[in-house]
């Protein structure tokens, strides 16, 4: 028998939509659930920044150490009001920095999809939570929202 195929699925997100990639993770595993009575062959394996654990370096290296988004099959991006905090990565060598690590993550799947051409890979879907904006902002937040609009 075959081994099974399974596609590794980034979920990159700041911390304003944790009950969003609650949802999307309980949906991959829904999906799971589904593919494995198909008796599909295939499966999906999510990949988040919470399953990553302690090393040394920035946490930035050592998610992209970890769980490589260029071995991503499939990309999902989150956002809501909160772009995020800086990586402390530049984009380019003498180019201004990240402003999130979720931009940070974005722009690495984008150059992975852009090299893996002929494959296509990672399928990129990015999404934002529409609902309005909580009434109880701070002014941090309330200044991260244009940047999530302007991405």
């Amino acid at each position: 028998m075959d081994q099974p195929k399974t596609y590794k699925v980034f979920i990159a997100s700041p911390r304003d939509v944790n009950e969003e990639r609650e949802i999307a993770l309980q949906v991959i595993q829904d999906i799971n659930r589904d593919l494995e009575t198909e008796g599909a062959g295939y499966s999906l394996e999510p990949r988040t920044w919470e399953k990553t654990y302690p090393d040394i370096g920035k946490a930035q290296s050592v998610i992209n150490k970890q769980i490589p988004i260029e071995e991503s099959d499939i990309f999902v991006g989150i956002f809501w009001y909160w772009f995020g905090k800086p990586p402390g990565l530049s984009q380019r060598k003498g180019a201004k920095s990240y402003l999130s690590g979720t931009e940070f993550e974005i722009e690495k799947a984008f150059r992975a999809r852009k090299k893996n051409n002929d494959s296509q890979r990672p399928v990129i879907m990015l999404y934002q939570k529409m609902d309005p904006l909580p009434v109880s902002m701070t002014y941090d937040e309330y200044l991260q929202f244009p940047r999530v609009i302007e991405f």
